[in-house]
């Protein structure tokens, strides 16, 4: 018997030193002069567990549970045999069983989350983890995965407090500031998420995960050809990243290069046949080329892969390719019955019965589809913490205002660049600046830029080194010559190198009319071109896209209230701002384009040509909601849409007209 005692002892002392091979042949023999040695049966659990033979580990620690019944050691272990041979029940006994014996045992509350993660009990499941983490503060797994919990449990606040302390204790994990970064993806901090994934990758290059979320981030961005790069440096690391491919097609198209973006979602589609996501971005693709039918073979092609592929069907219903009596309407309806949906598919699926009903001039029942979705796409956000509030837009637009006033432009009169490169297209969405815009860079001088968000992150990163309590606003009281022409000659060096040869090239972010004051100033020479169209059209047409970030769009009544704001700035610019600014009339142009199209070539210091004119024969790629509307001649029955709509748009009259009004306003509408 003192023979095997020391033994066995020498045995774990190899075992801890790592030869787990040594160990087990050492063990073996002690075990078969004396079965019954409760040190061997666990020793020789342990180590089938750790070179991964659950069975045998099973066999051998449940006979040292028989033997010796009260040690939780054993008992831990039996429950990490249980959870690796998939008997996620068994373990949670076996845990709790550990925990009644020794309550402060960290290792089997750590176990004890575990196997109640995979159970489907996370709410039980996080409490264990926060024992693990207050017992065993620098055991950095524990944090870990209490933050991985909370962060599935919804709680993003929690987990990124949890990933904060975490990285207090060990600042240089790269594995926390990568999962930090996931949380603030997650919370719509994009910029704080990309600082946490710099970091991660800093200290750890290799986390091909860590490129690719970077580089969805800086795609968000307008750093497209960063965002290329770490989705190369993603597949390079991992060349069968099937993510990375897809994103890479999406930058691709950013880059208007629609070869290498259908190279892209096709290497996807090598890696994994079944892949939606590639399908519907070559999808995607097709159409910003104006190839309709290869989008809709594509969108197809997903439904095969996988029937009921709510992506696909939005693109197909958009399109017009989807009629009441088609077989895949079906789907839309079978699918919006499921329990549990997510709220993406809700808001997929509703616009999809909207489209088809709306053609099909069923518009009661079209416009309850579209309120549906927008719904859904609301509260999608709202979860995150995003939305639009009516109050904080109407002080952002005072401060605007405020800031930007004739005695603003005279003291900075002479600073910026005087260059007449940029255009800048500015309106409501759907107020026709992809239209404007199409039949701009049908010129041969003309360099089509789309929706550019140059200026609103050169507004960002001023706001960024304004100081904590102070807005952009007041940061520009700080701007001088030196500073205003350094900024300018830098995006002016960017539009260059979109097109050399260009002597135009049009920005065309509907938004940028809030910065019509900062473009003054970076570019008083500058040409504006405003659009506009009837509020009671434009609101309408806003409320029928799908859009994913439009946060006003979702609602009538912020879109009335939002319009009123828009007025209200796009007045006062036309005051005090010292650039010149030319009004494009949506109405007046499909009305009378013979007058109105000359008019717009000429404001840009353009000679005529007649491809102007024939701007739907332009085979550029568009990458907007608009892109088979501009491919086609030019047409009216866009005007007056509202009327179709009227009996459900009371909540958007009354806030146009400034009347208080309130959401419950839109349910009953």
């Amino acid at each position: 018997m003192l023979i095997n005692d020391e033994a066995i002892r020498r045995a774990w002392d190899v075992h801890e030193a790592g030869n787990l091979t040594e160990a087990e042949a050492q063990c073996r023999p002690i075990l078969a002069s004396e079965p019954a040695n409760v040190a061997a049966l666990h020793l020789l659990g342990r180590i089938c567990l750790q070179t991964r033979r659950p069975d045998e580990a099973l066999r051998y620690l449940e006979e040292a549970f028989r033997l010796q019944p009260d040690r939780v050691d054993i008992i831990h272990h039996l429950g990490m045999a249980c959870l690796a041979l998939g008997q996620s029940v068994n373990a949670v006994g076996h845990f709790r069983h550990a925990l009644r014996l020794k309550p402060e045992f960290v290792k089997a509350h750590f176990s004890l989350g575990n196997a109640l993660e995979k159970v489907g009990q996370l709410d039980k499941a996080i409490p264990h983890y926060r024992n693990a983490v207050r017992l065993l503060p620098n055991w950095i797994t524990a944090h870990l995965s209490l933050a991985d919990a909370l962060q599935q449990q919804g709680d993003l606040m929690g987990a990124a407090d949890c990933l904060r302390e975490c990285l207090l204790r060990f600042p240089h994990s790269p594995e926390a500031h990568y999962r930090l970064g996931n949380v603030y993806r997650a919370q719509y901090r994009p910029d704080d998420a990309i600082v946490e994934y710099r970091s991660a990758l800093r200290l750890q290059p290799g986390i091909f995960q860590a490129h690719n979320n970077l580089g969805i981030l800086l795609l968000a961005a307008g750093e497209t050809d960063e965002a290329i790069s770490h989705f190369e440096q993603a597949i390079q690391l991992q060349p069968s990243y099937v993510e990375a491919h897809l994103n890479l097609g999406s930058a691709f198209r950013n880059r208007h290069e629609m070869a290498r973006a259908t190279g892209a979602y096709q290497q996807a589609l090598r890696f994994r046949p079944s892949s939606t996501s590639a399908h519907n971005g070559l999808a995607d693709t097709s159409l910003e080329v104006g190839d309709s039918a290869g989008a809709n073979a594509h969108w197809h092609a997903a439904l095969q892969t996988s029937p009921g592929d709510y992506r696909a069907l939005l693109g197909l219903a958009k399109q017009g390719s989807l009629t009441p009596g088609d077989p895949d309407v079906n789907q839309i309806e079978a699918r919006l019955r499921e329990p549990k949906l997510s709220l993406d598919a809700i808001s997929h699926l509703h616009f999809a019965a909207a489209y088809i009903l709306d053609r099909a001039g069923e518009i009661d029942r079209a416009f309850e589809h579209f309120r549906q979705g927008n719904s859904a796409r609301r509260a999608l956000f709202q979860r995150s913490g995003c939305g639009f509030n009516a109050a904080d837009h109407t002080q952002r637009v005072q401060r605007i205002i405020d800031k930007f006033t004739q005695e603003y432009f005279n003291q900075t009169e002479g600073f910026g660049v005087f260059n007449e490169l940029p255009i800048f297209i500015v309106g409501m969405p759907r107020s026709g600046t992809t239209l404007v815009e199409q039949i701009l860079s049908s010129h041969s001088q003309v360099y089509g830029a789309g929706e550019l968000k140059d200026i609103g992150r050169i507004v960002a990163r001023l706001a960024s080194q304004s100081g904590i309590g102070r807005t952009f606003c007041e940061w520009l009281g700080g701007l001088d010559v030196t500073q205003s022409r350094e900024i300018a000659e830098a995006q002016l060096s960017r539009l260059a190198r979109l097109s050399p040869t260009a002597e135009r090239v049009t920005d065309k972010m509907p938004g940028n009319f809030f910065h019509l004051g900062l473009i003054a100033t970076l570019f008083p020479r500058a040409r504006v071109i405003h659009c506009r169209r009837d509020a009671r059209d434009v609101c309408l047409s806003c409320f029928k896209q799908f859009f994913d970030g439009l946060y006003f769009a979702w609602d009538l009544n912020d879109l009335g209230r939002n319009y009123r704001e828009y007025e209200r700035l796009m007045a006062h610019w036309a005051t005090v701002l010292p650039l010149r600014i030319h009004e494009v009339v949506y109405e007046e142009l499909v009305a009378n384009t013979d007058t109105v199209i000359p008019q717009l070539v000429d404001f840009c210091g353009l000679p005529w040509e007649d491809r102007c004119r024939d701007f739907h024969e332009n085979r550029r790629p568009v990458r907007t909601m608009s892109r088979s509307q501009v491919r086609q001649p030019v047409y009216r029955t866009s005007v007056g849409q509202w009327q179709r709509y009227a009996a459900h748009l009371g909540p958007l009259f009354r806030a146009l007209a400034g009347e208080p009004t309130d959401h419950s306003d839109q349910a009953r509408g």
